[in-house]
């Protein structure tokens, strides 16, 4: 059940209603029960999977919590987060690892059998992470454990976060849902909706069209070569920009109707003039519970190493985060390349200061943006190859460019479709420079606007995400 589907808009609809019938105290079951039922529309085991994994998760928090002195409280803790992690390496990684295991004892193919048919449940690496620092916290007595099963079993498959996040932090997230509105707030669920509007837009107006060439070429990126690979890798930073901050802006929306308000996974992170500015803006929830549970715990544990401890600390972090993306050597490369990218900018941070004192301010800030951009696109190619002999092929072939002027590059899709995908795309980003460099928010605009004018831009949203549909692809970071 998609977010742009008519099916979707009957569920939310039902939903809707029941939300704001119910007293307050009812309104979390209404969440809890729709997002069982919306969960259930894609598999019941998966949904089995999140239950036995909340139930587990409970229990242990509740356990921890309650028997500071007890011999048996590490060990429970230990066993909670071994179910946690195992379960992820289990459904995500086994194959991978035992695949690689044959190949080391020299066996080429390996028949994997019944493990070769293992699917990964929905949302499970979001909400692995969620549980992970969870219990962490409850165990070192910094966070009391949650008493209200449906609290926590909401905060694991609340439906407008499932699919593909944000991380939500539970701090947070238990405090609102003791807190939903009780009245119905116009406003509030106006901001919602046309977040929701938003987001619909940048995915499948924008993010869609642009993945149907992205699609078509890493799925078959032999027949390719020059200018096709060109294209690809100038549009994939767009691509998975629109298709992810599109969806994040849907969940944000579903969410605040409700009264929820979700981490924002995304702040204008093609503005950013260094990668690791870069990776304060783009999958914010991702990078900060990095950031809090890994990097800042092993840099404190191993401080005594100087720098040695800081390089260390982001080399392990992206590695979790190139391997959290999937189990294969290229989520590895994609990891340990923006470790180097971070450690240079650590060591040579003094040097570039000095280098940006003697190059006019606006030539060095846009030359920054262009090299992160460029620098996040190489990365995204080790993203969407299937393999590393995909990403040597698209890497080999993309400078064997013959002939520019050739329109016809075997992406079997509508030249004027494209064009407005990249026109919109760049009055997108335009609308996010404004924002970034004259603190000009555009959007708040549109709010003033005269009623009238307000319906036209619905009017025209509608036609084109209804035309635009048809290339409608499912979310790139579902697959996660």
């Amino acid at each position: 059940m998609l977010f742009a589907s008519l099916e979707f808009l009957i569920f939310f609809t039902i939903v809707f209603f029941l939300f704001f019938l119910f007293p307050g105290k009812a309104r979390p079951a209404v969440l809890f029960v729709a997002s069982l039922i919306f969960m259930a529309s894609f598999s019941i085991t998966f949904l089995v999977y999140a239950g036995v994994f909340t139930l587990v998760n409970y229990f242990v928090a509740l356990y921890v919590e309650k028997e500071p002195g007890s011999r048996n409280r590490k060990f429970v803790y230990l066993a909670g987060q071994t179910f946690n992690i195992g379960g992820l390496v289990f459904f995500k990684y086994l194959n991978f690892i035992v695949e690689n295991l044959f190949l080391l004892i020299g066996i080429e193919q390996a028949n994997l059998g019944a493990l070769g048919n293992i699917v990964l449940p929905l949302g499970i690496s979001y909400y692995t992470f969620q549980s992970i620092s969870y219990l962490y916290l409850v165990y070192k007595s910094i966070d009391p454990a949650e008493k209200r099963f449906l609290n926590v079993a909401l905060y694991t498959v609340f439906f407008p976060k499932i699919i593909a996040g944000p991380i939500a932090r539970h701090r947070s997230f238990f405090l609102q849902l003791k807190s939903l509105p009780w009245a119905f707030d116009y406003q509030r669920v106006m901001d919602g909706a046309r977040l929701f509007m938003w987001g619909m837009f940048k995915k499948i107006i924008i993010g869609d069209t642009l993945g149907v060439i992205v699609t078509k070429v890493y799925g078959n990126i032999e027949a390719y070569q020059g200018m096709s690979l060109v294209i690809v890798f100038i549009i994939q930073p767009l691509q998975l920009y629109f298709d992810f901050s599109g969806y994040t802006d849907m969940a944000l929306g579903l969410s605040r109707i409700f009264g929820i308000k979700l981490i924002d996974n995304f702040r204008r992170p093609f503005m950013a003039q260094t990668v690791s500015d870069f990776w304060r803006r783009w999958h914010i929830s991702l990078s900060s519970w990095c950031n809090d549970f890994i990097y800042n715990r092993l840099l404190l544990k191993h401080r005594k190493w100087g720098k040695g401890a800081a390089i260390y600390a982001v080399f392990i972090t992206f590695l979790v985060i190139g391997i959290w993306h999937g189990a294969d050597w290229t989520f590895v490369i994609l990891g340990v390349l923006q470790g180097i990218a971070l450690t240079y900018e650590f060591l040579s941070k003094r040097r570039r200061t000095g280098w940006s004192k003697s190059v006019p301010p606006f030539l060095y800030k846009w030359g920054s943006r262009v090299f992160v951009y460029f620098f996040f696109s190489i990365s995204l190619v080790f993203f969407f190859s299937q393999n590393l002999s995909d990403a040597v092929h698209f890497f080999r072939y993309m400078p064997q460019v013959s002939d520019i002027l050739n329109t016809s590059y075997g992406f079997n899709i509508v030249h004027w479709e494209l064009g407005m995908a990249l026109i919109l795309a760049i009055l997108c980003l335009l609308i996010e420079t404004i924002y970034e460099d004259e603190k000009i928010d555009l959007l708040n605009w549109f709010t003033n606007l005269r009623r009238g004018y307000k319906w036209s831009f619905y009017f025209m949203w509608l036609f084109l995400v209804v035309f635009f549909s048809k290339n409608q692809l499912i979310f790139v970071y579902a697959e996660f």
